[in-house]
C-alpha cells in the first residue's frame, strides 16, 4: 500500500491475523499505511467462541488447523491496542472494527483468562454439551432450552462496544 501512496480509510483482515508468522513487521507496516481514523474490520476464529460451541467446543481438534496464533477477544484486543488501535466494536466469535489513533495501549497478560476458556471449551466437549443441546431441544419445550441457553451464555459471549 505505501508503493501507491494512498491510505486506505478501511482495510480488511477476514481469517487473515492467525495466519501471520510476524505478526508485528506485518503490523508495524500496516501501521505506516494508515491515516489516523482509519478503520481496521478483523475476522478470526477465537478461542472465546469454543465456549459457546463453535466446532463443537473442541480446542484440539481447532488447534490443529493451519494457524500461526490463537486469540482470544480479550488478547486481540490489546494487542490491537499496542498498535495503536482502538476497538470500536468486537465480539466473542470475533469480528472486530478498530480505528487507528496513533496512541499505543499498555500490556496486559491474560494467560490464566484463555486458560480457563480452553478448560472451559474442553468441559463442554468432553460432556457433549451440543448433543445435549440437541437432545434438549427435542424434549424440552423450546422456551426453557432458550432460557437455559441464554444463562449458560451469559457469562461467555461477550459483545464491547467503546466509544460509539
Amino acid at each position: 500500500m505505501s508503493n501507491i501512496g494512498i491510505k486506505p480509510d478501511l482495510v480488511i483482515l477476514s481469517d487473515v491475523l492467525e495466519h501471520i508468522v510476524d505478526l508485528d513487521e506485518k503490523l508495524t507496516n500496516l501501521k505506516k499505511c494508515l491515516k489516523v481514523g482509519s478503520l481496521l474490520y478483523i475476522r478470526l476464529p477465537g478461542i472465546d467462541s469454543l465456549t459457546v460451541g463453535r466446532r463443537k467446543h473442541d480446542f484440539l481438534g481447532d488447534i490443529f488447523r493451519a494457524h500461526v496464533y490463537y486469540f482470544s477477544l480479550d488478547v486481540l484486543n490489546n494487542l490491537m491496542s499496542r498498535y495503536g488501535f482502538r476497538c470500536l466494536k468486537s465480539s466473542t466469535l470475533i469480528t472486530a472494527v478498530y480505528e487507528y489513533t496513533g496512541e499505543i495501549g499498555k500490556l496486559v497478560n491474560y494467560h490464566d483468562m484463555v486458560c480457563s476458556l480452553i478448560k472451559n471449551a474442553e468441559i463442554k466437549r468432553k460432556m457433549g454439551f451440543t448433543h445435549i443441546r440437541k437432545l434438549g431441544g427435542k424434549i424440552l419445550p423450546r422456551s426453557l432450552v432458550n432460557r437455559l441457553k441464554d444463562l449458560f451464555n451469559h457469562n461467555y459471549l461477550k459483545t464491547y462496544t467503546k466509544g460509539v
